[in-house]
């Protein structure tokens, strides 16, 4: 993954300023929001939970606003849909509850390292 302007659904390594033993070197941040447009904020992956994550093609992945999560029902299970993109391809992945609060609160607590919006971009998305 190259270098990519920091906006909503960018798919961004960041390193890991203050690790403590044990803790990763970099980190996988991708800036989402909720379905409404609002409630803007990181969230934090390693690589291989990024890696792992499963993936689909959606026939409206088109129509799907980069980094908003779209809360969907498979098999009785909350999940979310997200649509990120790195500088060579847009992936939509699935996050369910769980996951998702857990790289929300790994972003808390690592403020220090949540890649930061220029003002243009935060405007645009």
């Amino acid at each position: 993954m190259s270098k990519i302007t920091v906006k909503n659904g960018a798919i961004i390594i960041v390193p890991n300023k203050n690790p403590v033993f044990g803790a990763n070197d970099t980190y996988i941040s991708i800036w989402v929001e909720d379905l409404d447009g609002k409630n803007e904020r990181a969230i934090f992956f390693t690589e291989r939970e990024f890696e792992k994550l499963p993936s689909v093609d959606l026939w409206v992945k088109k129509d799907m606003v980069v980094g908003r999560l779209y809360p969907v029902k498979l098999n009785n299970k909350s999940v979310y849909f997200v649509k990120g993109f790195d500088s060579k391809v847009e992936y939509v992945f699935i996050l369910t509850e769980k996951k998702l609060k857990a790289f929300e609160n790994r972003a808390k607590k690592n403020k220090e390292d949540i890649p930061k919006k220029s003002f243009w971009a935060d405007l645009r998305d």
